[in-house]
């Protein structure tokens, strides 16, 4: 042992005096934990309105104390693994004929779930004053508003999607039974040669009287893709009102159109359906419409765009 301990060797009788200190210290200390104790506890109120289904305030402090009784270590590991930090208010604690909360028992019930040798022995308030006001509530679609200028050798590959594609609003009055839907504020977009994901605004129709929920971002994302041209030799089919046995002249359709790169081998004829459909039995006349495409082909052009139709059984 060095000389700067030497007086520990030469004064054994005060070391050990010191260790035994030490050691009814935490003697003292456990045995204090394993008494039963109160303390006090400042929890955060909060108000789920979903729940609530109405539009909901407090008409006191947002804080409520209460006083819990149990063992130390108990208290201890309590105040280490907090379950007030998510506390909520629900309407089943709500008398039901006054706009009043129990504190007391809402405390106590998330009490018992977290450790049932830990009580609620009062809260200060015991109740909590409420106001609440009818709320009406609606889901309604998001409808996209975009402005879209492509690079000349790329073309929109696909639909739309909008992340999500409705919304929640709310209001104090009866909401519009005619509104079904929102815009969002137009996305605007120049030479495109890539893929658009970005979030969006909501336009609200009457923001004097309507709220929209916006927990969440909105994202729209618009599928971008190089193009290329493929020609199609479709076969027409004659309308539903025709005689089966009617025939077309010519019997068929070139058409062009414009298709993602990654699509050209999916374009293909039975993707497609052309159609000759006539206004008067009289004319001899039928014009072409293409009825079916898929969706993901632009700037559809076929020839020729009427024909000629007979009837072998005449």
């Amino acid at each position: 042992m060095t000389a700067k301990y030497s007086w520990l060797r030469n004064n054994s009788q005060i070391a050990t005096f010191l260790v035994c200190v030490f050691i009814s210290f935490c003697v003292w200390i456990a045995n204090a934990l394993n008494q039963v104790h109160e303390s006090k506890l400042i929890i955060p109120i909060h108000l789920d309105k979903d729940k609530w289904k109405v539009d909901v305030h407090t008409k006191t402090a947002v804080n409520f104390e209460a006083t819990i009784s149990g063992r130390g270590f108990d208290l201890m590991y309590l105040y280490f693994q907090n379950p007030f930090k998510k506390f909520e208010l629900s309407p089943s604690y709500k008398n039901e004929k006054v706009n009043n909360v129990n504190l007391f028992a809402a405390a106590n019930s998330v009490l018992i779930n977290y450790n049932k040798d830990l009580k609620v022995v009062k809260t200060n308030p015991e109740w909590l004053a409420i106001s609440t006001t009818k709320k009406y509530e609606k889901k309604v679609a998001i409808v996209s508003n975009v402005n879209l200028n492509f690079n000349s050798n790329y073309m929109q590959s696909g639909k739309i999607i909008l992340v999500p594609d409705s919304i929640i609003i709310s209001s104090l009055e009866p909401i519009d039974e005619n509104l079904n839907s929102i815009e969002m504020k137009i996305v605007s977009k120049k030479n495109l040669n890539k893929s658009v994901f970005q979030s969006i605004v909501l336009v609200n129709p009457q923001p004097t009287k309507i709220s929209i929920s916006s927990e969440k971002k909105n994202w729209i994302y618009i599928p971008v893709e190089e193009a290329t041209e493929k020609t199609l030799i479709i076969p027409i089919s004659v309308d539903e009102k025709m005689s089966r046995r009617t025939m077309t002249i010519p019997s068929v359709v070139t058409l062009k159109c414009r298709v993602p790169t990654r699509y050209y081998d999916k374009t293909t004829v039975d993707k497609f359906k052309a159609v000759a459909t006539i206004s008067t039995r009289q004319q001899q006349m039928s014009v072409v419409n293409i009825a079916k495409a898929p969706f993901w082909c632009d700037r559809l052009v076929w020839n020729p765009l009427t024909v000629h139709f007979i009837n072998p059984s005449k």
